[in-house]
């Protein structure tokens, strides 16, 4: 079990959640069914839907960059796996924007040739 911190635009919360560290115990706390680990300073991550932007979702906004649905806030490990989370939830709760019911963002794909 990993405490990790949820942001939940829905309800437009943040708090501490204990959940298993298994992709099907992911997917339960986030009501998504694939998902995406996003890399931050100080060896954080966001486990944000992969979907996400291409459903009807609520959004929030953290810095410049916009997420559609539930996040997971974690701490990477020297080995690459997931662990509990140091984060101050009070510092994230005051970083993070939520977005107006109905806001939306065209999700964007680059394509870069190889040749």
């Amino acid at each position: 079990m990993i405490d990790a911190i949820l942001i939940d635009p829905f309800d437009q919360s943040v708090s501490k959640v204990n959940v298993k560290n298994e992709l099907q115990s992911l997917y339960e706390v986030m009501q998504c069914s694939l998902i995406e680990v996003v890399y931050l300073p100080s060896n954080q991550l966001f486990i944000i839907d992969e979907e996400g932007k291409l459903k009807k979702n609520r959004w929030f906004t953290i810095g410049a960059n916009s997420y559609a649905g539930r996040c997971l806030l974690v701490d990477d490990s020297p080995e690459g796996e997931f662990v509990s989370s140091t984060a101050d939830i009070d510092s994230i709760a005051n970083m993070l924007y939520f977005e107006e019911e109905g806001f939306h963002e065209e999700p964007k794909m680059f394509f870069t040739p190889l040749n």
